[in-house]
């Protein structure tokens, strides 16, 4: 029920997500589902499959149904276990019944606007249009040059079909938006955001991550956090690692994250050939609060070619420690050089191990970084700031369409 003359209104939003892991994008769906004003707007997730994120939509208490996808920008690995054209044929066979499966769950809800989560998935995008709804196109990731994606089409087919099935375009920063240069100009970029907790005893954090490791006391530390894929390039933060342990044999470098199998075996390799057995840690994933991890640590280190957002640096700068982060996308819209972290070229390892080196020589520069990444944070990246900008465009988009149906409907009784 909608009171739109007396600026109260209820908008029922279908929130499509592309994947039931918790991952990048998935995680930023679930900031806004978990901080969206319900007064305003009923929420409903369509999902693929059972997982993770599902149990966290659960626990969120909001309701939740299965649609298939197949999705219109598969993984990397996807395409190469399977031929492209056969790829592209499963995916227009049967392209109208999922997007029809969509379309009913819009009419049975009444869904007033469709809101995909991520590029990757058209079906939504399509279900909206059926049911002549609007939809807002959520984009998180770069389709040209992405290596974890494999890219069925032309960049242009991409971009002009996005186009004209979006009555609006969110981009998560800039870097990304640079890439569909045909819609950045229609497009609205909103800042991933993170809760503001308070300020956690670092001492308290790091003694639990030296007896849960374990690690032995004293020692600075400097880790990496994310999952192992060649995007987030690891070997360069291993040859940072090797070029700092020459003048600083005392830092233990941790790696906290694993690849799809949970196993990280290729890594382990090059740590063993690099004779950092004992200086690199592979820690798998960390199975605690994130932000006591980022406490527990010296220094956060982005080595990543391609970064959409940054989302770890938030998280370091919300727990207090500064970043040196590669200038890889999204972390360089994030961080400022020289006040709150450094910025170095990609593949640098000896410009990541020197700006490492100076925050761990340096304490008070350090401390004076993540005061400066604190308030960094607080200032632009709240999950507030993140929540009250996407409300906005949900309730802008849902507004011009009900005006433009509204005209449509007067012309044709005129």
């Amino acid at each position: 029920m909608h009171a739109l003359d007396g600026g109260l209104f209820t908008v029922n939003v279908l929130f499509v997500a592309h994947d039931s892991g918790l991952f990048g994008a998935q995680r930023t769906l679930l900031t806004l589902l978990g901080s969206i004003d319900r007064n305003r707007f009923n929420c409903l997730v369509a999902v693929p499959h059972q997982g993770p994120f599902v149990e966290e939509v659960n626990a969120l208490r909001l309701p939740h149904s299965e649609t298939p996808r197949i999705r219109w920008v598969p993984e990397a690995g996807q395409v190469a276990r399977e031929s492209r054209v056969r790829w592209i044929g499963r995916l227009l066979f049967g392209l109208r019944s999922r997007s029809a499966a969509l379309a009913s769950l819009i009419e049975k809800h009444k869904i007033d606007l469709v809101y995909t989560n991520t590029v990757v998935c058209l079906e939504g995008a399509i279900a909206a249009r059926i049911a002549r709804v609007p939809h807002v196109w959520h984009i998180h990731e770069p389709v040209s040059g992405n290596p974890e994606l494999g890219a069925l089409f032309p960049d242009w087919l991409y971009a002009s079909l996005i186009h004209h099935l979006s009555d609006r375009i969110v981009f998560c920063s800039r870097s990304v938006a640079s890439t569909y240069p045909k819609l950045a100009k229609h497009a609205e970029i909103v800042f991933n955001g993170l809760p503001v907790l308070d300020p956690i005893d670092r001492n308290l954090a790091r003694d639990r991550l030296v007896r849960d490791c374990p690690i032995p006391p004293g020692r600075p530390l400097v880790a990496v956090v994310g999952a192992i894929h060649p995007r987030k390039d690891h070997l360069t933060f291993l040859r940072a690692a090797f070029k700092l342990h020459q003048s600083r044999p005392d830092v233990i470098f941790l790696v906290a994250g694993a690849d799809a199998t949970g196993d990280m075996p290729e890594l382990r390799a090059q740590v063993e050939a690099l004779g950092l057995i004992g200086t690199v840690r592979l820690i798998g994933w960390w199975p605690g609060p994130i932000h006591e991890f980022m406490a527990g640590i010296d220094v956060l280190a982005v080595s990543s070619i391609q970064e959409s957002f940054g989302l770890t640096v938030l998280e370091a700068f919300a727990a207090g420690t500064p970043v040196v982060s590669t200038r890889c996308g999204g972390p360089e819209e994030i961080i400022r050089h020289g006040i709150d972290g450094y910025l170095v070229p990609i593949g640098d390892a000896d410009a990541l191990a020197a700006r490492i080196g100076e925050l761990i020589d340096a304490p008070a520069t350090a401390a004076k970084f993540a005061t400066a990444g604190r308030a960094n944070f607080q200032e632009q990246f709240t999950v507030e700031a993140y929540t009250s900008a996407l409300e906005r465009v949900i309730e802008t988009t849902f507004h011009r369409h009900e005006e433009s149906r509204r005209h449509r409907a007067a012309r044709s009784t005129s």
